[in-house]
C-alpha cells in the first residue's frame, strides 16, 4: 500500500520544515522585532548623547557616562517612551499592551523625577559630610557616593521626546517595509510547475518550503491517481 508511505514522507517534511523554523525563528525574530529595535536604539542615543551634554556643562569628556545613569537626556525614559510609541504604532492606542506600556512609563518618569533624584542628592549631601571628617573616620572606608542617579523634569521630557521620535520613525519604517514584502509577494503568487511550488521561496524559507510544497503535489497526485484508476496512477507519480 503506497499511501501510508506517501503520507509518512509528507508527515515527514512537514516535521522537519517546523523543526528548522523553530530553530531559528526566535533569532531572526530579535532583528526583525521594530518595538524592541526603537527601544535599544532610542536607549543608545540618550546614553550617547550624554557625552556630549556632560562636556557642555562641564567642559570634561567622560566616557563613562556612556553606561551610567543620570544626566541629560533621561536615558531609560527614552527607551520605555520610544517602546510604548512603538506598539501604539503597530497595534494602536486601543490595544491592551499599549494601556500596559504607558502605565509602565508614567511610572518609570515618576520614579527619575521623584525617588531616584531625591537620592542622589542625599548623596551629594553624605558625600560633603564624608569628606570634611578625618582620614581616619570608619566612614571614610566606604568611599564616595554616587550622587547621579535621577533626573530633573527637563531631562525626563527631553528622554520622553526623543524616545517619541524614535519609536515613530523605526516602526514606521519597519512597518512599510512588511508592507512591501507583503504586497510583493501577493503580487508573484504561486507558481506550480512540475510539482514544484515556486513561490515558496517568497515566504522566506527557500529550499525547504520547496521541498515540501513538491512533497504535498506529489501526496495530492499520487491519492488523485488511486482514487480515480487503482494503484496504477499511484506508481506511475513515484516513477
Amino acid at each position: 500500500m503506497a499511501h501510508p508511505a506517501m503520507r509518512k514522507l509528507l508527515d515527514a517534511s512537514l516535521s522537519a520544515f517546523s523543526a528548522e523554523r523553530g530553530q531559528h525563528s526566535w533569532i531572526v525574530g530579535l532583528f526583525v522585532n521594530g518595538v524592541l529595535i526603537s527601544a535599544v536604539v532610542a536607549f543608545a542615543i540618550a546614553q550617547l548623547s550624554k557625552v556630549f551634554t556632560h562636556y557642555h556643562y562641564e567642559r570634561v569628556w567622560d566616557w563613562t557616562r556612556l553606561v551610567g545613569s543620570g544626566g541629560m537626556p533621561s536615558s531609560h525614559t527614552a527607551l520605555i517612551v520610544a517602546l510604548t510609541t512603538a506598539i501604539a504604532v503597530e497595534d494602536g492606542t486601543n490595544s491592551s499592551l499599549f494601556a500596559m506600556c504607558l502605565v509602565i512609563s508614567l511610572i518609570v518618569m515618576y520614579d527619575a523625577t521623584g525617588v531616584r533624584l531625591h537620592a542622589g542628592r542625599q548623596a551629594t549631601v553624605l558625600n560633603i559630610i564624608i569628606a570634611e571628617m578625618p582620614p581616619d573616620h570608619p566612614v571614610q572606608d566606604s568611599g564616595r557616593l554616587r550622587d547621579s542617579l535621577g533626573h530633573t523634569p527637563v531631562q525626563v521630557a527631553v528622554g520622553a521626546l526623543l524616545g517619541v521620535v524614535v519609536g515613530l520613525a523605526i516602526e514606521s519604517l519597519f512597518l512599510l517595509g512588511s508592507s512591501s514584502s507583503a504586497a510583493g509577494g501577493a503580487g508573484g503568487g504561486f507558481a506550480l510547475d512540475g510539482g514544484a511550488a515556486g513561490g515558496a521561496g517568497g515566504l522566506g524559507e527557500g529550499g525547504m518550503a520547496a521541498r515540501l510544497a513538491a512533497a504535498a503535489t506529489a501526496a495530492a497526485a499520487a491519492l488523485g491517481g488511486a482514487d480515480g484508476g487503482g494503484g496504477g496512477g499511484l506508481n506511475a507519480t513515484l516513477t
